[in-house]
């Protein structure tokens, strides 16, 4: 029968770190999964271990030996039930990183042409940001999760790396859909300070959350790359809900904005690739984070196969707001240059060259 996570006092809180609460659950749940004490990590002074029971704190050199003495138990204990989730969230991250990959040789020229050579502009940094912060973040993913060695510090200091690294790729796609919805609006004030409003909100609430869930993640010793064992569901759920309400914002005011150019018959080249492109990305991103939540929910606080799976989707999740919010902007400026191309070869009138300016909406991209 697989162990379960659950909260249970069978630790004396006398002999436990601080807080002594949350630091018994982790000796729980490690002793079911494990069969062995658990060296814990104190909150306010996270290099200091204890284990449960009336040990005293352990030193490096003890910690290294318990860490091997954990590895050979774990070793003996994992069924497949473990091992192929584990398998399975190290082939998504590969794949993840492998589509990142593809997708910038397949895009490279475009960004030459279109973003290299042109003029600094907010949405050229938010572009260079979106592409390039994934350099920083995703393969530390694979070092995180295949590497045979590492310790419970390590664990910890690639964990927040990696969490940061997602919020802000996350939000700097987020901030090229603000541009985006703002250049179908006409460039209506009102439209950008709302959404910006709601973009900062989002921001300094996740910010809050993810760093009490950074704190909070309690890491499995003696496991091929680090298993996040004991996590508070009510910090890691939150931050991805929020990135899939405000997009379904920005969603729909974009299909509001959609049905009222067409219905006025405005449907040149350029706002069909804004259209089309925008809500394409939006089906695929929110199927990606649905399905990223439901794996959250179900979890967590469950069996250590299924919480093995939690964190499937994240690193998918994070490369494709970076892969599909980069196109955009590639796809509106290729647009824009078309459009202005063919326009410019309409016979020499006033309304030849009324249209020879660049459109409105490629400008703001």
């Amino acid at each position: 029968m697989t162990p379960t996570f659950q909260k249970q006092e069978i630790c004396p809180k006398s002999a436990l770190s601080v807080p002594q609460a949350s630091t018994c659950t982790v000796c729980s749940s490690f002793h079911k999964a494990v069969g062995s004490d658990a060296p814990t990590i104190t909150t306010r002074r996270p290099g200091i271990f204890k284990v449960c029971n009336t040990s005293p704190a352990m030193n490096e050199d003890t910690i290294m030996y318990y860490d091997q003495v954990v590895r050979v138990r774990n070793l003996s204990i994992l069924r497949t039930d473990i091992i192929l989730p584990l398998a399975m969230l190290q082939y998504m991250d590969v794949a993840s990183v492998a589509i990142l990959v593809f997708d910038y040789a397949l895009t490279f020229e475009l960004e030459v042409s279109l973003i290299w050579r042109s003029e600094w502009s907010l949405p050229k940094v938010l572009f260079l940001l979106s592409r390039y912060s994934t350099v920083f973040d995703v393969p530390l993913v694979l070092y995180f999760g295949i590497t045979p060695v590492i310790s419970v510090q390590r664990c910890y200091k690639l964990h927040a790396a990696i969490t940061w690294g997602t919020v802000f790729g996350i939000y700097v796609a987020q901030a090229i859909l603000i541009l985006r919805t703002y250049a179908l609006s006409d460039r209506r004030r009102s439209v950008l300070i709302t959404f910006i409003s709601i973009w900062v909100a989002s921001l300094s609430a996740t910010i809050v959350i993810i760093a009490l869930f950074v704190k909070s993640s309690i890491y499995l010793p003696g496991i091929t790359g680090c298993f996040l064992a004991v996590v508070d569901r009510a910090y890691i759920v939150p931050p991805y809900a929020i990135v899939l309400m405000y997009d379904t914002v920005i969603m729909a005011y974009t299909l509001y904005l959609g049905i009222r150019h067409y219905r006025h018959s405005m449907r040149t080249p350029l706002l069909v690739t804004l259209y089309r492109d925008g809500i394409t990305y939006y089906l695929f991103l929110l199927i990606i984070s649905l399905l990223n939540l439901f794996m959250l929910l179900n979890a967590y606080g469950t069996s250590p196969s299924k919480q093995a799976l939690a964190q499937l989707f994240n690193t998918f999740l994070r490369v494709m707001h970076s892969v599909l919010s980069t196109r955009i902007i590639l796809q509106i400026r290729a647009a824009g240059l078309e459009q202005l191309e063919s326009e410019s070869e309409l016979p020499s009138s006033d309304e030849g060259i009324r249209f020879k300016a660049r459109p409105a909406e490629a400008e703001e991209l």
